[in-house]
């Protein structure tokens, strides 16, 4: 089974779990670990493991506590929390330059320089978001864009997410004119 597939399956079940009532949660847990003889495998998973796969749609969390938690490295995994974030905690599906800014600054984190070039960044170096459904000047995460939240503060796994992401790009064609004499203009 490939990573990509793995990644899906889980989001699907921690979705599914997050819908149990948080106190009935652990025994939902409990009873699918017993009955995949799982059980022994969850003790051995390291604490970071374990909270990464806690729901994160607690509404209880600021967007401060939730940049802290994800720990973003760089401002396209930065703009891919802040996106989580106003799509899971505030039900925006889309969002734009505006929102961005504006969802950053209540995070109090640093100022972002140029929110217009880093999220046509994220979408086309990155694939963490892509074109929006009703305003093509608004964008919404991908599923690698989900994967890559759901994966953070593990470096690790956000970096064979962003891998995955990456090769699913669509590469520019060159013509063959323009690689044999690249002076030579194509029409």
């Amino acid at each position: 089974m490939e990573l990509d597939e793995e990644l899906k399956i889980i989001t699907v079940v921690t979705d599914e779990i997050g819908k149990v009532p948080e106190e009935r949660r652990q025994e939902v847990v409990n009873f699918i670990l017993n009955r995949l003889n799982l059980k022994t495998r969850m003790s051995s998973m390291s604490s970071n493991t374990i909270e990464s796969l806690k729901d994160t749609t607690d509404n209880n969390n600021s967007i401060q506590d939730f940049i802290k938690q994800k720990n973003p490295k760089n401002n396209y995994q930065l703009i891919a929390c802040l996106g989580y974030y106003l799509e899971k905690y505030k039900g925006n599906k889309e969002f734009g330059t505006p929102e961005i800014r504006e969802a950053n600054s209540e995070a109090r984190q640093p100022k972002m320089g140029n929110i217009p070039r880093d999220l046509k960044n994220t979408q086309y170096q990155y694939n963490y978001v892509t074109n929006g459904s009703e305003d093509s000047s608004k964008k919404m995460l991908t599923t690698f864009g989900e994967d890559l939240v759901k994966a953070l503060p593990s470096e690790e796994d956000a970096k064979i997410i962003s891998q995955n992401a990456r090769k699913n790009l669509k590469k520019k064609k060159t013509s063959k004119k323009s690689i044999e004499n690249p002076k030579e203009k194509t029409l």
